[in-house]
């Protein structure tokens, strides 16, 4: 505060480095209509506040609140800054999209220093019996439980915390293997495959992890499955289903959102099950595959897709 000429200097370096070497990209992302491109992400603002208090509770939320009122009330002043900071977050952050989990981690330094300061008003005698409260409350989410697939299915008020620690354990890690060294050999070779789905259970990132999530050493040819597009807000680029040398379906359809918010998925994957519009361009492989109860198809390009093949597919995603 004493030499804000310091502070000047710091700001015009950042600014200088960014648009000198990173000018597009900042600009990009400065314009960018994030409220557009994440429109499929959005749901009740009632499903937010479903979201954070499944995470932390409603008991424990209005205690630590409680906590910093009274601390505000005793005039300390760094409970102002931190609430002006959770509602800035919420606040901004709705207005694009709902949360989901892994966003809740912009709570938790605010939280945590909530939760500090109201522990700085219990009485010594008192705060034995609010860690063991606390102790209880982690110790719940350790118990097993089911848990949602989705954020739209998550239904109540959580009172205290109701997620579970303890994630889901797989018993199609066998079948994800197997149809992961099959495509390790079609890739050997020579081609890019592209997997239709996106569900929580089977997705790209499944199969192109499945050795690294059991450190297992993978011999597989480098990066040779290719991003298609998922969610029809953000993925208007559909090029890529036309540069995949195989295709990977999944049946029933898997989506991760509102199907009518992924008709990039729903509907080629509908096209390769009638074997109409860019499916003509591929075969059926005779490998079958399970994942699960998901039936896996895979279909090998054998010529280019016509301009007439392309404009009828994305004639049909355009469709309302």
């Amino acid at each position: 505060r004493r030499r804000p000429i310091y502070m000047l200097v710091m700001f015009f370096h950042a600014g200088f480095l960014l648009f000198m070497f990173f000018g597009g990209f900042v600009i990009e992302k400065l314009l960018a209509d994030y409220g557009a491109l994440y429109a499929g992400y959005k749901f009740a603002l009632s499903i937010d506040f479903k979201l954070i208090f499944r995470y932390f509770g409603i008991i424990p939320l209005a205690l630590i609140a409680a906590g910093a009122v009274w601390a505000a009330v005793k005039r300390d002043k760094r409970i102002y800054m931190i609430f002006i900071q959770i509602i800035l977050c919420f606040a901004m952050f709705i207005r694009t999209q709902t949360h989901g989990q892994q966003h809740l981690l912009l709570y938790i330094p605010a939280l945590v220093s909530l939760a500090v300061i109201a522990l700085e008003r219990i009485p010594a005698k008192a705060l034995t019996a609010v860690l063991a409260a606390a102790a209880v409350l982690s110790a719940n989410t350790l118990v097993d439980r089911p848990q949602p697939a989705s954020l739209s299915e998550i239904k109540s008020y959580a009172a205290v915390p109701s997620f579970a620690m303890r994630p889901k354990t797989r018993g199609d890690v066998k079948q994800i293997f197997a149809l992961k060294a099959y495509l390790d050999t079609l890739a050997e070779k020579g081609g890019k495959v592209g997997v239709i789905a996106s569900s929580l259970l089977f997705n790209k990132d499944v199969l192109e992890n499945a050795e690294m999530s059991f450190n297992i050493e993978d011999d597989a040819p480098d990066n040779y499955f290719i991003e298609l597009p998922a969610v029809d807000s953000r993925d208007t680029d559909l090029s890529a289903f036309y540069e995949a040398d195989y295709i990977v379906t999944a049946d029933p359809v898997q989506t991760h959102l509102a199907p009518e918010n992924q008709r990039v998925v729903t509907v080629p994957c509908q096209s390769f099950a009638e074997g109409v519009d860019i499916a003509e361009a591929f075969e059926m492989l005779e490998a079958e595959f399970k994942v699960g109860n998901i039936k896996v198809n895979i279909y090998k390009r054998v010529r280019e897709n016509t301009e007439e093949e392309k404009r009828v597919f994305e004639n049909k995603i355009m469709l309302t």
